[in-house]
């Protein structure tokens, strides 16, 4: 439902962990997931991402833009790049929270992919959109991948991402990221 948890992140060695709720807070705990703190003001949380250390974490609001935090989620700050009026899906990290990948949904076909270089505090939009469902960003940011539930799959190999490719119902069509 609306109210429940809607994304869940930890650090690599599971200490760090986060939470999210579609109607409500993020919580966050430092002691293996023993004890919770409530952080962030109360939104429509969609998802949640962490860096493999749990200090880098981003979430995303459905129509509130993307927020992120450099202290382990004890603190939070808007993106003033990721548009609030998108309906944000997804977001993933790389290891080291630096790179990050995140996607909007729309009514038609028009969500957009979305990626920050700086850990998660500034967005590009791609030129790639189609409700992209579902996201994936290798622990090293060299290999990213979108899908959507129509059956289409796209990756960026070896650029960050520089060219997105459809996967193998259509291999060959290129798709531009942005450098």
């Amino acid at each position: 439902t609306a109210a429940g948890y809607m994304g869940v992140a930890c650090s690599s060695d599971g200490r760090y962990v986060y939470t999210c709720r579609g109607t409500g807070n993020i919580f966050s705990s430092n002691d293996y997931g023993v004890t919770w703190t409530q952080r962030a003001t109360s939104a429509s949380w969609t998802d949640i991402t962490c860096s493999s250390s749990g200090q880098y974490v981003s979430a995303c609001v459905n129509t509130g833009g993307i927020w992120y935090s450099t202290d382990y989620g004890v603190t939070w700050t808007q993106s003033p790049s990721a548009p609030s009026s998108a309906n944000w899906f997804a977001i993933r990290s790389t290891a080291s929270g630096q790179y990050q990948i995140a996607s909007t949904l729309t009514s038609g076909s028009a969500g957009i992919l979305y990626f920050s270089k700086d850990y998660g505090v500034n967005w590009t939009g791609s030129s790639l959109t189609g409700n992209l469902q579902f996201i994936t960003i290798s622990q090293n940011g060299l290999y990213s991948l979108a899908a959507n539930n129509g059956g289409a799959v796209y990756r960026s190999l070896l650029a960050w991402p520089s060219v997105f490719t459809y996967g193998p119902a259509h291999i060959g069509k290129s798709i531009n990221g942005f450098d």
